[in-house]
């Protein structure tokens, strides 16, 4: 995909958070760091959580568009207004059929666009969360696409067909992401699926490895149990009455709230946690030399501050998450300690659990993997 028209392919990706990021193509392989895509009034394009993103020329007016699915299972349609090579991609809508909008089975579309029944008119494919594949037929125009009542391509995976889950092998699961290409040179195009799924596993933990995963064991049953007992905290601190909400002011308070989430330094904050942490529990478990042994201190330092920054940052976003409490002003900043609180003790036990996890995931019975699957169209 060659989004800004010089000739060399470009990559285009989603997150979870929402926002589209945009790798603009070098030749020879290379990549530039990641921009954020804006629309057209210069704002960073953020429909929902979860987005995924696919570019072609829904209109046929020669100038890439974008289709995006979210978290919801909505697929939203954003056109390219610009003139090249520049874009302008105009407000997002959700693409419908017979004037409902497309929500596909347990949310988490991934639309892509492709002809897929050779009549040179452009359709849409879903991947679907719950593991289906959806085909919905352009029977408009070029110009002015139409789409029909989605056709099932394949069906929703065993764990939402009232199948067992506790099986032993890895199979078709859920959160479908979707390709199409000609995968046997047949000159028919065939379908690739990436996807996530959970099964049991049956592990033998090695002579060597049986006391580390026995102490790292009872280590996760003792912070569970505190997990339970400042999660209870937890919830006694959000229970009391909350004030009526006008329309107005639950709109002006969510906009808060997504503005929070929203906030570079929020993100940046999770993205350099997940970093510091997988980096922590890696360098841990074999941190034999002195060297190596600073460096999980400084790791550690590094994460306590973080914890600091998060309790702060968490109990700014809880302020626009709900509707305030009908209480006293008083009552309501006692609450609002206990909350902080509740995030300050939350956070160094989260760290240390995805520690421990380290060590005794790969001896759990339930196991997860992304797989990818090649369907043959005969």
């Amino acid at each position: 995909m060659d989004l800004d028209g010089d000739g060399i392919s470009d990559i285009l990706s989603g997150c979870w958070p929402g926002q589209l990021y945009f790798f603009k193509g070098l030749s020879k392989g290379q990549f530039a760091p990641k921009q954020t895509l804006k629309d057209q009034a210069g704002k960073d394009i953020k429909i929902e959580s979860a987005s995924t993103v696919f570019a072609a020329d829904w209109n046929a007016d020669g100038k890439l568009d974008l289709l995006i699915g979210d978290v919801q299972g909505r697929v939203h349609l954003m056109l390219n207004e610009g003139k090249a090579p520049a874009n302008a991609f105009a407000k997002a809508q959700q693409l419908s059929v017979a004037g409902e909008p497309i929500k596909v089975g347990h949310g988490d579309s991934h639309p892509i666009v492709v002809d897929w029944d050779g009549d040179k008119l452009l359709d849409l494919l879903v991947g679907c969360g719950d593991g289906s594949v959806l085909f919905y037929k352009n029977q408009g125009t070029a110009h002015e696409p139409k789409l029909a009542k989605a056709q099932i391509l394949i069906a929703k995976s065993d764990d939402f067909a009232g199948g067992a889950t506790a099986r032993e092998t890895i199979r078709p699961g859920s959160r479908v992401k979707i390709c199409v290409v000609d995968w046997n040179g047949d000159g028919r195009l065939d379908l690739l699926t990436g996807d996530f799924c959970q099964f049991q596993k049956k592990t033998e933990i090695p002579e060597k490895d049986r006391k580390a995963v026995a102490e790292a064991r009872a280590k996760q049953e003792k912070l569970m149990k505190s997990f339970s007992e400042i999660s209870q905290e937890y919830s006694k601190a959000m229970e009391g009455p909350r004030k009526k909400e006008t329309p107005a002011e639950a709109e002006a308070r969510q906009k808060k709230f997504q503005a929070a989430l929203d906030n570079k330094e929020f993100q940046q904050f999770s993205q350099d946690y997940q970093q510091s942490v997988t980096a922590l529990a890696k360098l841990q478990r074999n941190a034999n030399s002195p060297e190596q042994q600073k460096e999980v201190a400084e790791l550690r330092a590094k994460l306590d501050v973080t914890g600091k920054k998060y309790s702060a940052m968490m109990s700014e976003v809880f302020l626009y998450q709900l509707a305030p409490f009908d209480e006293p002003e008083e009552k309501t900043t006692a609450r609002l300690e206990k909350i902080k609180a509740y995030h300050a003790k939350q956070f160094p036990l989260q760290i240390e659990m995805m520690l421990i996890q380290e060590i005794t995931r790969p001896y759990d019975s339930g196991q997860m993997a992304g797989s990818v699957w090649v369907y043959l169209r005969e």
